[in-house]
């Protein structure tokens, strides 16, 4: 359900969070906000997972609204894509051809995107920043948005993020 409609939950000091994916930053930080650490090299360390290692077409099985609920299959691929393999899912949900498609779209496009990923520290004044937000970060080819997907508490945040691009969800 939460692939299906693009949203995350969260659980911020005891009370889980339901936070649609719109892109917008939750916070804009500069290298100057950032914490340091022996845990991270520099202030962002940052990270492009393998080409190889996504896949460029998936397909959804699911649920046919608009014709008899009949289990069918879409199908989406990268444009540049010339590989055959194929990451299959299945969905008990009930939705139209268009949009299984819409949800395919987006997660081929979400992964292309998150295969950029970043590791920093933020100070203990940023506790209020945590899993789900959006952070506008100085990177290397200019500055990015990142979606915080894991946090570990200690003397500082180390914080976990992938890339992700606001056109995805609108």
């Amino acid at each position: 359900l939460m692939l299906r409609h693009g949203f995350d939950a969260v659980e911020r000091d005891g009370t889980l969070r339901f936070v649609m994916r719109d892109g917008r930053a939750d916070a804009d930080l500069g290298e100057a906000e950032l914490a340091v650490t022996d845990e991270i090299e520099g202030r962002i360390e940052e990270t492009r997972a393998g080409q190889a290692e996504m896949a460029g077409r998936v397909r959804l099985r699911f649920v046919q609204a608009d014709a008899e609920f009949a289990v069918v299959a879409e199908e989406a691929v990268m444009p540049d894509e010339a590989s055959h393999g194929v990451a299959t899912s299945e969905m008990a949900l009930a939705m139209t051809r268009g949009e299984g498609r819409q949800v395919l779209e987006r997660w081929l496009t979400e992964a292309r995107v998150a295969r950029d990923t970043v590791r920093l520290a933020l100070p203990p004044s940023r506790r209020d920043l945590g899993a789900g937000d959006v952070l506008r970060l100085p990177v290397a080819d200019g500055a990015g948005l990142f979606r915080v997907d894991r946090v570990e508490q200690a003397a500082h945040q180390v914080v976990e993020a992938v890339r992700i691009e606001p056109e995805t969800y609108r």
